[in-house]
């Protein structure tokens, strides 16, 4: 299925892509930071994506591996996925209590441990799976949207900052 939903391009497997084309990490100093959003919830990403469009996010979805045809994501059965290639950041709201959803953190962790990875989870899930998260932020469970976004902030600090200048010679 390709072309729009609410807002949201949806392409191959109902994954989206990045509304503007620029590469990731390139040199644009107007470019904004990627956020993918790993959520099997299409309202609460379409909540999410005109939130976070507010304060200067480009956001991306993947439905995650049950919306799959597939029904496995590629980050786990490849070891690649173009959308988290291209993020600065990963939202995950996945159930962890899912073996399935749990293999996309644990790929995350593996194959990116330098990329910060935000997973939204209730605190009984977060106490359960806490050796998966011990190097994520998390984040509760439907949060406001303040608490959200500053979360977001947060772990992205450092990813956005500019090269310092080069020294007048």
């Amino acid at each position: 299925m390709f072309g729009r939903w609410r807002g949201l391009r949806v392409g191959r497997d109902h994954a989206t892509g990045w509304s503007r084309q620029e590469s990731a990490g390139g040199d644009d100093p107007e470019r904004r930071l990627r956020l993918l959003i790993e959520s099997e919830d299409g309202a609460e990403v379409v909540a999410i994506r005109n939130l976070l469009d507010r304060h200067g996010y480009d956001v991306s979805w993947c439905p995650g591996p049950d919306a799959r045809r597939s029904s496995r994501c590629p980050l786990v059965r490849k070891g690649t996925c173009r959308l988290v290639d291209e993020a600065d950041a990963v939202l995950c709201t996945l159930d962890l209590d899912n073996a399935k959803h749990r293999a996309v953190v644990e790929a995350l962790n593996t194959l990116h441990p330098e990329k910060p990875v935000i997973v939204a989870a209730s605190p009984a899930l977060s106490r359960r799976w806490a050796r998966l998260l011990t190097a994520r932020a998390t984040l509760r469970r439907r949060p406001q949207p303040r608490e959200l976004v500053t979360t977001i902030d947060d772990a992205l600090v450092g990813v956005a900052d500019p090269a310092p200048p080069a020294p007048d010679r």
